[in-house]
């Protein structure tokens, strides 16, 4: 009896441990996330409306949304008006947070035109990006754009920007707007040496000397920043300078 009885639970600890392994390789399959937890699509984006743009991007209106289908996508051209100024977007479909784009490895343009984003974040290790338009958001915060040393446009007007010198590094950039911010302090802009065109209307400058160095510029917009910039001769070599006074 005793041997019968050491045979079935030999028998039973068998089939646990063959249980427990295949659970393991079920869980080591199972896409994971970067903090190692199961990626799912509800883990990926904490905004629908991205979400729902994502699907129409990959033309996949249901079922789970991989890193994988993420990385097919290389562009999101999403404004909120078209070019005739018309409203194509209403309030409540605008986007508030662009969680997930992380996955968009192959990222090379972004336009989120009149939208409500704050957090940028995401977008840091997305190398590839050439150009960005998030004009009219609610962003602050910029270091993200730091480390995206192939950006060649960068439009950032109509944000509640004060510091910029997170695009001190941005030694690429052609074209940049930063119209409609609060930023006073443009020493970040000095080594932006392949600029050509610039629109800095509507901040609070006081110094424009970083531009000095910067003989590339063909155009700069400056209009309505007060009447606090006394020397303009730091934009003297500037073909055209729309607001100088």
């Amino acid at each position: 009896m005793e041997g019968v009885c050491f045979y079935m639970l030999k028998k039973m600890a068998a089939v646990m441990m063959m249980v427990c392994l295949g659970l393991g390789a079920m869980a080591a399959c199972s896409p994971r996330n970067k903090q190692g937890e199961p990626g799912t699509t509800s883990e990926m984006f904490d905004d629908v409306r991205f979400e729902q743009l994502v699907r129409n991007t990959l033309n996949k209106p249901e079922g789970e949304i991989t890193p994988a289908d993420m990385a097919g996508i290389t562009e999101f051209v999403f404004p909120a008006y078209d070019a005739m100024g018309n409203e194509v977007i209403s309030s409540d479909q605008r986007i508030r947070s662009i969680k997930g784009i992380e996955h968009c490895v192959n990222l090379v343009y972004i336009s989120f035109y009149d939208h409500d984003i704050v957090d940028i974040s995401p977008l840091s290790n997305l190398v590839l990006l050439e150009r960005v338009d998030l004009s009219k958001n609610e962003i602050v915060d910029i270091t993200a754009l730091g480390n995206l040393t192939g950006l060649t446009k960068v439009i950032l007007s109509g944000n509640k920007i004060a510091d910029v010198s997170a695009l001190s590094n941005l030694s690429a950039v052609t074209e940049l707007s930063l119209s409609g911010n609060n930023v006073s302090d443009i020493s970040a802009l000095s080594g932006m040496k392949a600029l050509r065109w610039l629109d800095l209307s509507g901040n609070k400058l006081t110094d424009l000397s970083p531009l000095n160095g910067l003989g590339a510029i063909d155009m700069l917009w400056i209009m309505s920043n007060g009447s606090n910039i006394e020397d303009w001769s730091p934009v003297d070599h500037i073909p055209s300078v729309y607001g100088r006074s």
